[in-house]
């Protein structure tokens, strides 16, 4: 994995909480997707909710890939060390991290297929 998470930040704060994640090498940040999954027994659960999938943009190694749950519109910053920030906004109006239940989960999407809504 390409994209390590760090911590969950100000958990269940809707105007604050936020996913901090660091990527390892030069990535397309639009090849991940984080999910609220399921968690119970100290496990991921194949219960799942909520889906964010990140737009495609090229992050440099070392750099910081915030998902905060509020809405807002992406931006960058250069922090002290010289490396971006980049911010992401999933659009909720309530925290998804307050409970126990439910963890993150990052995933790597190298290939997809759809079917269109009009397909019968």
């Amino acid at each position: 994995m390409k994209l390590e998470m760090k911590s969950i930040r100000d958990r269940g704060i809707p105007d604050k909480e936020r996913v901090v994640m660091r990527a390892l090498a030069r990535i397309d940040i639009g090849q991940f997707a984080l999910i609220e999954a399921g968690y119970s027994n100290g496990e991921i659960n194949t219960e799942t909710g909520d889906c964010f999938w990140f737009p495609d943009k090229v992050i440099d190694e070392g750099d910081w890939v915030v998902l905060y749950t509020k809405p807002g519109k992406s931006k960058e910053k250069v922090q002290k060390s010289g490396s971006l920030a980049h911010f992401f906004y999933w659009d909720k109006s309530r925290a998804k991290w307050s409970s126990n239940s439910k963890a993150p989960v990052v995933l790597q999407v190298d290939s997809w297929s759809f079917l269109p809504p009009d397909n019968t």
